[in-house]
């Protein structure tokens, strides 16, 4: 933990990945692009064995996307939204009906609309949505925070004023596979719609992925020096630093970790 603040609803922390970080978002990744819905059964076909082995060999090598580097690599989205996931289930127990990296519709492009739809279940309801970015400007808070068209913040203001939210609840609701999260997630949808925050806690989520020698405590942008812009949400901002010693490229460590992924070193 770098730094830890809490201001009435909101909370604003920064952290360092430790241990075998890279090894562990790499399994993540690999888990997501290639798990099936069910079993694998080695086939004969025409006369030739495939192996489990040899299946999930070809599985991963048709579903994970190419590496193309930039800021509109999805790859690099990839490894800030596999970070963002594992930091909320691990530290907040959030339950994600759908998971964007393993079930969007093209391999190489990125999911679109909100980054993650979670529930939590607490003394009440959460409905957690996310926005996910990695980036290793100098700046503070970088563009991608408050100024640029993509930015957190007019992607989370946009969440919290258009139709399409309560269309994306519905549609991760009904993508679940498990009866119980489905139910959660429709019980979220319907206290969305109706507006009823007073039963429905609804958080404003920010995962900031970035280098440990570029970030200092100005990262959280207007979302702590101007909350109430958000309206109903209760904002929790969470920087994802990577130590010091790996420098301070993102695309430098992406390419790292793409290597290891690859090669199976994982």
């Amino acid at each position: 933990m770098i730094s830890e603040e809490v201001i009435g609803d909101h909370r604003y922390n920064a952290w360092v990945v430790k241990g075998n970080w890279q090894d562990e978002i790499a399994k993540q990744y690999r888990n997501l692009r290639t798990s099936t819905r069910f079993p694998i059964e080695p086939i004969c076909l025409d006369g030739l064995e495939f192996s489990v082995e040899v299946i999930k060999e070809r599985i991963a090598a048709n579903t994970t996307p190419e590496r193309k580097g930039g800021n509109f690599d999805v790859v690099r989205s990839d490894f800030g939204e596999v970070i963002s996931y594992m930091a909320l289930e691990q530290v907040y127990s959030t339950q994600f009906g759908y998971k964007s990296v393993r079930d969007r519709e093209l391999i190489q492009l990125p999911g679109r609309g909100i980054d993650g739809v979670g529930v939590e279940v607490a003394d009440k309801l959460r409905l957690v949505m996310t926005e996910t970015k990695v980036s290793h400007d100098n700046r503070t808070p970088p563009p991608v925070v408050d100024s640029q068209r993509d930015s957190m913040r007019n992607q989370h203001i946009g969440h919290n004023t258009e139709d399409n939210t309560c269309k994306k609840i519905w549609d991760v609701a009904r993508k679940t596979t498990t009866a119980e999260l489905q139910s959660l997630f429709f019980k979220a949808a319907l206290l969305f719609e109706d507006r009823k925050f007073d039963v429905l806690d609804v958080v404003t989520c920010c995962v900031l992925v970035r280098p440990q020698a570029v970030h200092n405590g100005n990262d959280f942008g207007t979302f702590r020096s101007s909350p109430a812009d958000f309206d109903h949400g209760k904002i929790r901002f969470l920087v994802v630093c990577i130590p010091s010693e790996y420098g301070n490229n993102i695309e430098l460590v992406i390419d790292e970790w793409y290597r290891m992924l690859n090669e199976g070193e994982v």
